[in-house]
């Protein structure tokens, strides 16, 4: 009776072990805090291209990456959820108070990490590719980079008001040029983006768990 006890105990053990295992694989981002800025949004639509405002595609991208972190076990907030920005409506400086409020909604909400969406825009229509920016700590975008685009380097940009006052690691991802017109057709496209999201997931992983080479 004594050895089915612990034939019984030891088989209980190794099947949570083993269901641990499984869980920590497929949730590797379980009780990680993520938030996701869609940017610009409401009056501010940000760059344009063949009829394709910058602020839809921001929260279309927005939108599908939140879904596909989730799955992977994150708890996971946006700065928007809709077409609208976040400034107070009698502000005089709209820009700044979008800014301003989306800070202080990131940084109550105290997340492991930022991720920032936009698409970039340029008169010279030869311009294409996704680019990762940072303002301080820039672990978190070349870890992204290194899963996405390893051949274009990450970007340091300086005096960024809303990336400066953000207190958590941020990466700014510019996920394409809206004015290329290849780019624009792979951004519109689900698969596209699901492949892009899951690489950018992939580097958002590995930073979180300090896995950095």
């Amino acid at each position: 009776m004594r050895k089915y006890k612990k034939y019984v105990l030891f088989l209980f053990i190794f099947i949570n072990l083993n269901n641990l295992v499984v869980f920590s694989q497929t949730k590797p981002l379980y009780g990680k805090v993520i938030v996701i800025d869609p940017g610009h949004g409401g009056k501010d639509k940000g760059a344009y291209y063949n009829n394709t405002y910058e602020s839809d595609l921001n929260l279309l991208v927005s939108l599908n990456l939140k879904k596909q972190i989730e799955k992977r076990g994150a708890l996971v907030y946006m700065t928007r959820y809709d077409d609208y920005d976040l400034s107070n409506p009698k502000s005089f400086r709209r820009k700044k108070s979008d800014f301003d409020n989306r800070i202080k909604i990131i940084n109550y909400i105290n997340p492991d990490c930022v991720i920032s969406i936009h698409m970039n825009a340029s008169s010279n229509k030869n311009y294409n590719g996704l680019q990762i920016f940072y303002s301080k700590d820039d672990k978190l975008a070349h870890s992204i980079n290194k899963f996405v685009n390893p051949r274009r380097k990450v970007k340091k940009i300086n005096n960024i008001y809303f990336m400066d006052n953000i207190n958590y690691p941020i990466a700014l991802i510019e996920y394409g040029f809206i004015s290329n017109t290849s780019d624009l057709e792979k951004i519109n496209s689900y698969k596209y983006q699901f492949d892009i999201n899951n690489k950018i997931i992939n580097g958002i992983t590995k930073y979180l768990k300090n896995d950095i080479n």
